[in-house]
């Protein structure tokens, strides 16, 4: 009977399997490599493939890099550059070669940095991206205020500090702000904030070298930006060069504090409007009100002079008709030897409503006399 052993082998992989396996495994082996870009190329596929080579003792490591990351590394490469790439060691299944997969690159060295950044600037330039003309005015009104920034770190911080107590709404989204590893959060930012009902979107992060500052350098990022639905604010700290994104956003600062100071000077200058408008009305309420008292006082001098002189035109013609009534008074031509003869109470005022032997009464200025007519004489007769 055929012995066996408590040692026995593990059972065979097939070379499939075992390449998984390993693959597997080297997943954890992610890292950040530098060397000098040699022999790249872009397939018709649209992936990258090159080799990266130590300047020191020449060694070698080959390099892909898939379509989709190399449309966001925002990094035009050739040879010669020093770049730096982040990623993971893979084994290719049909070749058994060992290719580090990059998923971002990013110029090394403060030469190559700046030499991007000023071919980038030139040809966003030649497109009219700066151009002031092109830029759009903010909102007379910003209430819904979208910030994409670090949740850490003291930049959020200073930023609602001084932004003011306006009733502002505001919407962090957060995204990594260092280097080119923070290009695909912010990117992603951006497009959620597309979606979203804001009267302004802003970008904020602290100073920094042009290396840290690279994905604010990266043209996708740019154009990003520059059709953006709504005006753009960025307060992008720096050194020495101006982020291209901040050339393209519709206001700059050179700081997050000073974007801040921006969107609170809006709202106290409508406050400074409206106080003036307030103060506008009161005063035009004063002058109406002080015309209409004048008015007022012209019109009750008006009154006063037209009663006065009612008053005194009455008072006259009282004394006139006093002066006629006294005149007129029967007293007064009986003082005078006036009488008044009546006929069966009727006053006489022509001879010939008499008769000879009528009974007259003669109204004197002491009494009444009774006679009698003897004799009737007509002047009209003679």
């Amino acid at each position: 009977m055929k012995k066996t052993t408590t040692n026995e082998l593990p059972k065979p992989l097939s070379i499939s399997d075992y390449i998984s396996q390993l693959n597997s495994d080297l997943q954890k082996l992610r890292a950040r490599i530098v060397g000098e870009v040699v022999s790249f190329k872009v397939w018709s596929s649209g992936h990258a493939y090159f080799s990266l080579k130590d300047k020191k003792d020449g060694s070698v490591i080959n390099c892909i890099m898939w379509r989709s990351d190399l449309s966001m590394c925002g990094v035009n490469l050739e040879d010669g550059m020093e770049v730096i790439a982040f990623g993971r060691p893979n084994v290719y299944l049909m070749s058994g070669k060992l290719s580090f997969v990059a998923s971002t690159i990013e110029l090394s060295g403060e030469g190559s940095l700046k030499k991007a950044y000023e071919e980038l600037k030139r040809k966003l330039d030649a497109e009219g991206l700066f151009a002031d003309e092109r830029k759009r005015l903010l909102p007379r009104f910003p209430k819904k205020i979208g910030v994409i920034t670090s949740r850490q770190g003291a930049v959020i911080s200073d930023f609602l500090t001084n932004i003011g107590k306006h009733g502002f709404s505001i919407r962090l989204i957060h995204s990594g702000v260092e280097g080119q590893a923070a290009l695909p959060g912010l990117i992603k930012a951006i497009q959620e904030f597309r979606d979203e009902d804001i009267d302004v979107l802003v970008i904020i992060r602290g100073g920094g070298s042009l290396e840290s500052l690279q994905a604010f350098n990266n043209e996708n990022l740019v154009r990003e930006v520059v059709f953006f639905p709504v005006p753009v604010m960025a307060g992008i700290g720096h050194d020495k060069d101006v982020s291209l994104v901040a050339m393209a956003a519709d206001f700059s600062a050179s700081t997050p504090t000073a974007v801040a100071n921006e969107l609170d000077k809006i709202w106290e200058a409508h406050r400074l409007e409206l106080s003036h408008f307030e103060q506008g009305i009161v005063n035009s309420f004063r002058q109406l009100l002080n015309t209409e008292m004048n008015s007022l006082s012209l019109l009750t001098m008006g009154v006063l002079d037209g009663f006065k002189s009612f008053i005194a035109q009455s008072e006259n013609q009282l004394k006139m008709f006093a002066r006629t009534i006294i005149a007129s008074d029967p007293r007064r031509q009986f003082k005078l030897g006036f009488s008044i003869s009546r006929l069966n109470g009727k006053v006489l005022k022509r001879v010939t409503d008499i008769q000879k032997e009528s009974i007259l009464e003669t109204q004197l200025l002491d009494g009444v006399i009774q006679s009698v007519v003897t004799e009737i004489e007509n002047d009209e007769k003679k």
